[in-house]
């Protein structure tokens, strides 16, 4: 059996999969704009382009609303469970280790209880 049956059922499945991945993603919202200046010759084989990038960083804040959710109880568990392999652990590595993730636990769980006040920042520094 040759494979040459399957290379012509490779790209509808690549535009389904495609198609069905955008209706899952969020919508952004707001402007995403990539214009090309121009083409420069440098050499007959090779081309550079200048692309400028204006994308409004402020209105893609739009977040569902179990975000702070989400990110109070993944930070709540690792919390715990980086606590237990800091205190609990006998070697140098799974202490680092556990230290890592105690902390990175806790900055979750501060963002995720203090979400508005996060989201606010962010608007402030990209908007």
């Amino acid at each position: 059996m040759s494979s040459f049956p399957l290379l012509i059922t490779i790209p509808a499945f690549a535009t389904r999969f495609v198609a069905t991945t955008q209706d899952l993603l969020l919508p952004v919202a707001g402007p995403l704009t990539l214009p090309i200046e121009g083409w420069i010759p440098l050499n007959k084989h090779l081309f550079s382009a200048f692309v400028l990038a204006a994308v409004d960083f402020g209105s893609m804040l739009d977040f569902p609303a179990w975000t702070d959710t989400v990110f109070s109880m993944a930070g709540l568990v690792l919390l715990v469970l980086g606590v237990m392999a800091w205190l609990g652990s006998h070697s140098g590595y799974r202490r680092a280790w556990g230290r890592r993730m105690a902390f990175s636990g806790g900055g979750l769980f501060v963002v995720g209880t203090a979400f508005g006040t996060f989201v606010d920042l962010l608007q402030y520094v990209l908007g």
